[in-house]
């Protein structure tokens, strides 16, 4: 159809201007990680990545600013890898994209190789652990293998043991403890960082150890040591300690208060009971322990401190019936109210670390084992080790000292397995399969 001049000049008016694309750059602090700004009157803003066919790799929500400035930071994205950057613009029921700037991320540090991905049927997901090198690192690798975020500890005697993204959505928190010492009185640390790698927040805890928990209400709780003389010679003992959202903090536990150190027979870089791995659960509000030496579980009640239920190990509240009991057990989760998934490592370095499943019945207080899997491999962990349990039901087995995460399916298949390089342990591990982020704070 021939257009007239009339029909021509209307078409070119009615045409919307191209959006401007955004203003990115990639951190100064962790180089996989690139911030975008924008600006203009809109309803809502994403910064897309693209690659360089133009398909889409990951989004993350803008947040707004003063005077029509929005601004968004990216997670998940790989190192030395270019991408092609845009923004999604919601306005006046319409959708527009702008153009796209092209940006490449910077490199990993040498120190920090990828994974290598052994197996591979099932691949999503991101792991955050901490990787125990001659440089403690804090690290999030993705489902092949590779470090899409890390940050360094300056003190390399210390034990990166937990990374997590916390529920603010801007920051993550990495411990990082001198373990190997057992010193009460040693300054340990919980360190905020911003997903741009920027330092927030440096947490000084006094002889913390192992693990900690962010809660629901903003506040903080940490494993920690106390040591005493009795009968002509020192002795360790555990503690819970919080700390709110505005910094006051509090002792909740204190292993001396319920149990005698002559009750067990511990090493000398040990605390008698040893424990080592913290959960909270929200709905009893309790903090459930982990002890390696009993070989149990502890809750302890937030608010009085007191020991609430005891499961496993020689004073537990229920009977184990029928089935093995672990030792020297580390990492677990509670899948509901009564089903346990632990790491038991054994104390024997003759016997093959395993995970297990371990069902409660309160009503008839009895205990027995579900389910249980043996390192297919050997692998016997001389300290550490963890479990979790993803959505769609596989279980995750960080074989820690090993340097190796394995992921199982129903029939007990391995559908992932990554090792990373020989000399690398790892701690405790936490999974996501979400990029969401919310800008630096």
């Amino acid at each position: 159809m021939r257009m007239t001049p009339g029909v021509l000049f209307l078409a070119v008016a009615c045409e919307a201007p191209a959006l401007p694309p955004p203003d990115v750059a990639v951190s100064g602090y962790v180089p996989s990680v690139v911030t975008g700004a924008w600006s203009g009157e809109a309803e809502a803003v994403s910064l897309v990545a693209l690659d360089d066919a133009g398909k889409e790799v990951s989004r993350w929500t803008a947040e707004a600013g003063e005077e029509g400035k929005w601004r968004a930071v990216s997670f998940g994205l790989h190192p030395a890898t270019r991408y092609h950057f845009a923004v999604e613009v919601q306005s006046d029921g319409a959708t527009a994209k702008s153009e796209a700037v092209e940006l490449s991320t910077g490199g990993a540090p040498d120190a920090l190789e990828p994974l290598v991905v052994e197996e591979n049927t099932r691949n999503d997901g991101f792991f955050a652990t901490g990787a125990i090198t001659s440089t403690p690192w804090a690290v999030i690798y993705d489902a092949e293998g590779v470090p899409v975020w890390w940050w360094a500890v300056a003190d390399p005697e210390a034990l990166v043991t937990r990374v997590r993204r916390c529920a603010d959505g801007q920051t993550l928190l990495v411990n990082a403890f001198e373990g190997i010492n057992l010193d009460p009185e040693s300054g340990m640390h919980l360190y905020r960082v911003a997903y741009d790698g920027k330092l927030v927040e440096d947490i000084s805890m006094l002889g913390a150890h192992h693990d900690y928990v962010e809660l629901p209400d903003g506040g903080l709780a940490w494993l920690a040591y106390e040591e005493r003389t009795e009968e002509g010679s020192s002795h360790v003992g555990d503690l819970v300690v919080e700390r709110d959202a505005d910094g006051q903090t509090r002792e909740v536990w204190n292993a001396f208060d319920w149990y005698d150190w002559r009750d067990y027979e511990v090493e000398t870089t040990s605390s008698f009971l040893h424990a080592n791995v913290l959960n909270y659960d929200a709905n009893r509000d309790v903090y459930w322990l982990s002890l390696r030496n009993p070989g149990a579980y502890i809750a302890v009640d937030r608010s009085t401190g007191k020991i609430v239920e005891t499961l496993l190990g020689p004073e537990s509240d229920v009977r184990l019936v029928a089935s093995p009991a672990p030792s020297h057990p580390h990492g677990f989760r509670w899948l509901d109210d009564e089903t346990l998934l632990l790491m038991d490592n054994r104390d024997s370095e003759d016997e093959v670390s395993r995970v297990a499943r371990y069902v409660v019945d309160r009503e008839e207080d009895v205990m027995a084992q579900e389910w249980a899997f043996a390192s297919d491999q050997g692998i016997h962990l001389l300290g550490l080790g963890d479990v979790t349990k993803l959505p769609n039901d596989d279980v995750v087995a960080l074989w820690s000292t090993a340097g190796q995460i394995q992921r199982l399916d129903e029939d007990d298949a391995t559908v992932w397995r990554a090792t990373a390089p020989i000399g690398t342990a790892f701690a405790y591990i936490e999974w996501t399969d979400s990029t969401d982020t919310r800008p630096w704070p």
